[in-house]
Protein backbone atom coordinates (compact mmCIF):
# COMPACT_ATOMS: atom_id res chain seq x y z
CA UNK A 1 0.00 0.00 0.00
CA UNK A 2 1.32 3.35 -1.31
CA UNK A 3 2.36 6.01 1.23
CA UNK A 4 -0.22 8.51 -0.26
CA UNK A 5 -3.24 5.88 -0.75
CA UNK A 6 -6.40 7.32 1.07
CA UNK A 7 -6.72 8.29 3.24
CA UNK A 8 -3.27 9.46 4.67
CA UNK A 9 -2.73 12.20 6.63
CA UNK A 10 0.19 14.61 7.80
CA UNK A 11 1.15 17.23 9.45
CA UNK A 12 2.96 20.66 8.33
CA UNK A 13 6.84 21.01 10.27
CA UNK A 14 7.26 25.15 10.39
CA UNK A 15 9.82 25.12 13.32
CA UNK A 16 13.77 23.88 13.07
CA UNK A 17 13.39 22.79 16.47
CA UNK A 18 13.98 18.73 16.65
CA UNK A 19 12.16 17.84 19.58
CA UNK A 20 8.69 19.86 18.42
CA UNK A 21 9.37 17.77 14.96
CA UNK A 22 9.70 14.23 16.65
CA UNK A 23 6.42 15.29 19.18
CA UNK A 24 4.29 15.94 15.56
CA UNK A 25 5.63 12.52 14.23
CA UNK A 26 4.38 11.06 17.03
CA UNK A 27 1.09 12.29 17.11
CA UNK A 28 0.41 9.19 14.87
CA UNK A 29 0.54 10.99 11.96
CA UNK A 30 1.74 8.66 8.73
CA UNK A 31 4.02 11.23 7.23
CA UNK A 32 5.15 15.12 7.97
CA UNK A 33 5.68 17.49 5.37
CA UNK A 34 8.62 19.84 7.20
CA UNK A 35 8.13 22.81 5.05
CA UNK A 36 11.21 24.82 3.85
CA UNK A 37 9.46 27.81 1.61
CA UNK A 38 7.43 29.37 4.38
CA UNK A 39 8.44 27.97 7.65
CA UNK A 40 11.52 28.54 9.72
CA UNK A 41 12.70 25.64 8.82
CA UNK A 42 16.08 26.59 7.27
CA UNK A 43 18.40 23.59 4.77
CA UNK A 44 21.14 23.64 7.82
CA UNK A 45 18.45 22.49 10.29
CA UNK A 46 16.68 19.63 7.92
CA UNK A 47 19.80 17.54 9.25
CA UNK A 48 18.76 17.51 12.80
CA UNK A 49 14.46 17.57 12.05
CA UNK A 50 14.16 14.95 9.49
CA UNK A 51 15.96 12.05 11.72
CA UNK A 52 13.35 13.45 14.54
CA UNK A 53 10.52 13.22 12.52
CA UNK A 54 11.90 9.51 11.85
CA UNK A 55 12.08 8.81 15.69
CA UNK A 56 8.42 9.91 16.06
CA UNK A 57 7.36 7.43 13.69
CA UNK A 58 6.43 9.32 10.26
CA UNK A 59 7.67 9.22 7.17
CA UNK A 60 9.53 12.43 6.44
CA UNK A 61 8.96 14.76 3.42
CA UNK A 62 9.99 18.34 2.90
CA UNK A 63 8.69 21.20 0.75
CA UNK A 64 11.22 23.01 -1.02
CA UNK A 65 11.72 26.28 -1.41
CA UNK A 66 11.64 26.65 -5.06
CA UNK A 67 12.23 24.28 -8.13
CA UNK A 68 15.94 23.63 -7.33
CA UNK A 69 18.48 21.20 -8.37
CA UNK A 70 20.01 21.52 -5.40
CA UNK A 71 17.70 22.16 -2.94
CA UNK A 72 16.06 19.03 -3.84
CA UNK A 73 18.82 17.15 -4.41
CA UNK A 74 20.10 18.23 -0.81
CA UNK A 75 16.63 17.96 1.18
CA UNK A 76 16.77 13.69 -0.21
CA UNK A 77 20.41 13.57 0.52
CA UNK A 78 19.65 14.64 3.97
CA UNK A 79 17.06 11.65 4.62
CA UNK A 80 13.85 13.16 2.89
CA UNK A 81 11.75 10.14 1.66
CA UNK A 82 9.79 12.68 -1.03
CA UNK A 83 9.70 16.25 -1.60
CA UNK A 84 6.79 18.48 -2.17
CA UNK A 85 7.61 21.09 -5.31
CA UNK A 86 5.82 24.69 -5.41
CA UNK A 87 4.80 26.57 -7.97
CA UNK A 88 5.09 24.07 -10.97
CA UNK A 89 3.09 25.56 -13.50
CA UNK A 90 3.85 23.35 -16.76
CA UNK A 91 5.18 20.41 -17.60
CA UNK A 92 8.81 21.33 -17.87
CA UNK A 93 8.79 22.54 -14.26
CA UNK A 94 7.55 19.26 -13.38
CA UNK A 95 10.74 18.04 -15.65
CA UNK A 96 12.92 19.36 -13.67
CA UNK A 97 11.70 18.29 -10.42
CA UNK A 98 11.65 14.69 -11.33
CA UNK A 99 15.03 15.10 -13.32
CA UNK A 100 16.76 16.77 -9.67
CA UNK A 101 15.03 13.68 -7.87
CA UNK A 102 16.53 10.92 -9.56
CA UNK A 103 20.01 9.64 -10.15
CA UNK A 104 20.48 8.88 -13.99
CA UNK A 105 19.52 7.38 -16.08
CA UNK A 106 16.28 8.45 -15.27
CA UNK A 107 17.43 11.93 -13.71
CA UNK A 108 20.32 14.08 -13.49
CA UNK A 109 20.95 13.86 -8.95
CA UNK A 110 23.81 13.61 -8.08
CA UNK A 111 25.16 10.59 -5.90
CA UNK A 112 26.02 11.77 -2.54
CA UNK A 113 23.81 10.46 0.81
CA UNK A 114 24.58 12.79 4.06
CA UNK A 115 22.30 10.42 6.59
CA UNK A 116 23.63 6.70 7.61
CA UNK A 117 21.60 4.00 6.78
CA UNK A 118 20.90 3.81 3.42
CA UNK A 119 18.61 6.86 2.69
CA UNK A 120 19.46 8.71 -0.85
CA UNK A 121 20.15 4.86 -2.13
CA UNK A 122 20.28 4.18 -5.76
CA UNK A 123 17.77 1.75 -4.75
CA UNK A 124 15.22 4.47 -3.13
CA UNK A 125 12.85 6.09 -4.90
CA UNK A 126 11.70 9.34 -3.50
CA UNK A 127 8.43 10.94 -4.19
CA UNK A 128 8.10 14.00 -6.37
CA UNK A 129 4.99 15.76 -5.80
CA UNK A 130 4.39 18.70 -7.85
CA UNK A 131 2.18 21.20 -6.14
CA UNK A 132 -1.11 23.01 -8.41
CA UNK A 133 -1.14 26.22 -7.66
CA UNK A 134 -1.74 28.36 -10.11
CA UNK A 135 -3.85 29.21 -12.92
CA UNK A 136 -1.07 28.51 -15.57
CA UNK A 137 -0.79 24.79 -13.75
CA UNK A 138 -4.88 24.21 -14.48
CA UNK A 139 -4.36 24.98 -18.28
CA UNK A 140 -1.60 22.29 -18.31
CA UNK A 141 -3.10 19.56 -15.57
CA UNK A 142 -2.96 16.72 -17.96
CA UNK A 143 0.74 17.58 -19.33
CA UNK A 144 1.93 18.17 -15.83
CA UNK A 145 0.37 14.66 -14.81
CA UNK A 146 2.03 13.03 -17.58
CA UNK A 147 5.46 13.55 -16.96
CA UNK A 148 7.71 10.36 -16.28
CA UNK A 149 8.27 9.92 -12.66
CA UNK A 150 5.43 12.31 -11.05
CA UNK A 151 4.20 10.19 -8.10
CA UNK A 152 1.67 12.60 -7.47
CA UNK A 153 -0.25 16.12 -7.39
CA UNK A 154 -0.43 18.61 -4.64
CA UNK A 155 -2.62 21.08 -4.08
CA UNK A 156 -2.24 24.81 -2.73
CA UNK A 157 -5.91 25.75 -2.62
CA UNK A 158 -4.59 29.16 -0.59
CA UNK A 159 -2.51 30.60 -3.33
CA UNK A 160 -4.55 29.07 -6.27
CA UNK A 161 -7.08 30.79 -4.89
CA UNK A 162 -5.28 33.64 -4.88
CA UNK A 163 -3.84 33.44 -8.24
CA UNK A 164 -7.46 32.76 -9.88
CA UNK A 165 -8.22 36.66 -8.24
CA UNK A 166 -9.96 34.99 -5.51
CA UNK A 167 -8.19 36.51 -2.60
CA UNK A 168 -7.50 34.74 0.50
CA UNK A 169 -9.81 31.81 0.82
CA UNK A 170 -10.89 30.15 4.28
CA UNK A 171 -13.99 28.28 4.82
CA UNK A 172 -15.88 26.32 2.22
CA UNK A 173 -14.19 26.60 -1.42
CA UNK A 174 -15.91 28.77 -3.24
CA UNK A 175 -17.13 27.18 -6.96
CA UNK A 176 -14.36 28.49 -8.99
CA UNK A 177 -11.63 27.39 -6.30
CA UNK A 178 -13.99 23.57 -6.35
CA UNK A 179 -13.85 23.63 -9.77
CA UNK A 180 -10.30 23.53 -10.02
CA UNK A 181 -9.94 20.94 -7.67
CA UNK A 182 -12.12 18.39 -9.42
CA UNK A 183 -10.26 19.73 -12.73
CA UNK A 184 -6.95 18.65 -10.82
CA UNK A 185 -8.39 14.74 -9.47
CA UNK A 186 -9.71 13.90 -12.92
CA UNK A 187 -6.35 14.38 -14.37
CA UNK A 188 -4.39 12.71 -11.81
CA UNK A 189 -7.32 10.09 -12.07
CA UNK A 190 -6.76 9.63 -15.94
CA UNK A 191 -2.70 8.25 -15.46
CA UNK A 192 -3.35 6.39 -11.45
CA UNK A 193 -1.80 8.89 -9.44
CA UNK A 194 -2.86 10.16 -5.72
CA UNK A 195 -3.80 13.65 -4.78
CA UNK A 196 -2.95 15.44 -1.56
CA UNK A 197 -3.77 18.77 -0.46
CA UNK A 198 -4.39 21.10 2.50
CA UNK A 199 -7.56 20.48 5.14
CA UNK A 200 -7.39 23.42 7.50
CA UNK A 201 -10.68 21.45 9.62
CA UNK A 202 -13.10 18.62 9.93
CA UNK A 203 -15.62 20.01 7.36
CA UNK A 204 -12.50 20.55 4.54
CA UNK A 205 -11.64 16.74 5.46
CA UNK A 206 -15.12 15.82 4.41
CA UNK A 207 -15.38 18.02 1.10
CA UNK A 208 -11.34 17.43 0.23
CA UNK A 209 -11.89 13.34 0.54
CA UNK A 210 -15.22 13.21 -0.95
CA UNK A 211 -13.67 14.86 -4.24
CA UNK A 212 -10.88 12.33 -4.47
CA UNK A 213 -8.48 13.74 -2.40
CA UNK A 214 -6.21 11.01 -0.64
CA UNK A 215 -3.19 12.27 1.45
CA UNK A 216 -4.10 15.35 3.22
CA UNK A 217 -2.40 17.86 5.95
CA UNK A 218 -4.82 18.65 8.46
CA UNK A 219 -2.87 20.34 11.13
CA UNK A 220 0.92 22.49 11.63
CA UNK A 221 2.67 22.63 15.13
CA UNK A 222 2.93 26.36 15.26
CA UNK A 223 -0.90 26.83 14.56
CA UNK A 224 -1.65 23.83 17.01
CA UNK A 225 0.84 25.24 19.91
CA UNK A 226 -0.92 28.18 19.57
CA UNK A 227 -4.13 27.28 19.78
CA UNK A 228 -3.68 24.86 22.24
CA UNK A 229 -1.94 27.46 24.65
CA UNK A 230 -4.88 29.87 24.04
CA UNK A 231 -7.67 27.04 25.20
CA UNK A 232 -5.30 25.90 28.45
CA UNK A 233 -5.01 29.91 29.18
CA UNK A 234 -8.92 29.79 28.72
CA UNK A 235 -9.68 27.20 30.74
CA UNK A 236 -7.68 28.54 33.79
CA UNK A 237 -9.26 32.08 33.77
CA UNK A 238 -12.79 30.22 33.73
CA UNK A 239 -11.43 28.12 36.30
CA UNK A 240 -9.88 30.77 38.91
CA UNK A 241 -13.32 33.06 38.13
CA UNK A 242 -15.56 30.47 39.44
CA UNK A 243 -13.18 29.65 42.52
Amino acid sequence: MSLLDGPSFGAWVTSPDPVQAEAVAAAGFAWVLVDTQHGTVTEAALPAVLPAVELGGAVPLVRVAAIDERLIGSALDLGARGVVVPLVSGPDDAALAVRAAHYPPEGARSFGPARHGGHGSRTERPLVLPMVETAAALDRLDEIADVPGVDGLFLGTVDLGLDLGLGVVSGPLPERLAAAVDATVAAARRRDLPVGGVAADADAVTDLVGRGLTFLTVAADRAVIASGMARALSSAKERSDGA
